[in-house]
């Protein structure tokens, strides 16, 4: 077998004609292509190795599996990163099981950032949003509705007569705490509601 930096020369394109008849070369320059880009995506949102390299090896046995059928035909980039961001968001609402009605990706990606958006329910993001903040000690809990309410922290030490210092105190604590409650659910709180 002939190593794959034989093949680096060729577009993905190519490599995906290869690949469907069982070039596992091929294959294998495609995954040293891609990795570390879907590897950082991954990291970017599990933030834990082990998920990473395990929804990783999930995506590239799905391609490997479906390689003859003809699905993946130009945009492999594309493609993998539909699967990556797919797997990311399956394993994020089985593992919080909190999003699993109206949870779906945007299609609109753009193609420079390659980041992942997630359009749900965001009613369902607020209620876990308040569940977590009413967990929270007293004025963390308070600067923290004060802040959801779209006040900045300089509005708050004015309504709350507190210093300003100490309002970004307590924020900053609170949310550590419901970073650290939320976990994962967190990225997507803080796009759809932010605080």
């Amino acid at each position: 077998m002939e190593h794959h930096s034989s093949y680096s020369s060729l577009d993905d394109k190519d490599l995906m004609v290869m690949i469907a008849v069982g070039n596992r070369d091929a294959f294998t320059c495609l995954y040293h292509r891609y990795f570390y880009y879907l590897y950082t995506l991954a990291m970017r949102y599990l933030k834990d190795e082990s998920e990473s390299e395990d929804i990783l090896q999930q995506v590239f046995i799905k391609l490997w599996q479906m390689r003859d059928s003809g699905v993946i035909k130009d945009n492999v980039r594309g493609y993998l990163f539909a699967m990556t961001r797919n797997s990311i968001l399956n394993y994020v609402r089985n593992k919080n099981r909190l999003l699993q009605r109206n949870y779906r990706l945007s299609q609109e990606v753009n193609e420079e950032e390659q980041d992942i958006w997630v359009m749900a329910d965001k009613e369902d993001l607020i209620l876990e949003m308040k569940k977590a903040i009413d967990g929270l000690p007293p004025q963390q809990k308070q600067v923290a509705n004060l802040r959801c309410e779209g006040l900045s922290n300089q509005e708050i030490a004015s309504r709350l007569h507190l210093s300003l210092n100490t309002v970004n105190s307590h924020y900053t604590k609170g949310l550590k705490a419901l970073k650290t409650t939320l976990g994962a659910l967190m990225s997507f709180i803080l796009i759809y509601i932010g605080i």
